[in-house]
């Protein structure tokens, strides 16, 4: 049985389920890198600086293009957890936190 070969990056994969493993894997290793530095400790609110919303932007582009070669539509959840990231506002939020308490 033959692999899956990616030559624009020159991945080799035994096969489509290890690639969707691997996507998965680096969209958790992403996660929790954004987590550990860009969250402040004494803060329980959600932040998503100007630096990451970029680099969410440059990791989604990546994401779609490895869901279109694997074919896999059940990835669309975590491609729709990137874009709320991306688009989230703290302004809002903190209103929505407020309007919440009232």
């Amino acid at each position: 049985k033959d692999g899956i070969c990616d030559e624009k990056d020159s991945s080799y994969f035994d096969n489509v389920s290890i690639r969707k493993r691997i996507l998965l894997i680096k969209f958790v290793e992403f996660v929790n890198e954004w987590v550990a530095r860009d969250s402040n400790n004494s803060d329980t609110n959600l932040h998503v600086s100007e630096q990451y919303k970029s680099e969410f932007e440059a990791f989604l582009k990546y994401f779609k293009a490895e869901c279109e070669q694997i074919k896999d539509d059940s990835l669309d959840q975590e491609a729709e957890i990137i874009t709320k990231l991306i688009n989230f506002d703290e302004n809002e939020a903190a209103e929505l936190r407020k309007a919440s308490m009232a």
